[in-house]
């Protein structure tokens, strides 16, 4: 997984808040996950 992160493009880790956790850990996995969970809820919020 992080070949892969490594491989991307900064500007498109730092769009999404990628570089700020750890992904190799849970609790950066999670953190990274919950802004797309939120976005989800909003939706479902708005609608």
């Amino acid at each position: 997984m992080m070949k892969v992160l490594d491989s991307m493009p900064k500007v498109l880790l730092d769009a999404f808040g990628m570089r700020a956790f750890n992904l190799t850990t849970l609790e950066g996995f999670f953190g990274v996950m919950s802004r797309y969970y939120y976005l989800m809820v909003a939706a479902a919020a708005a609608l």
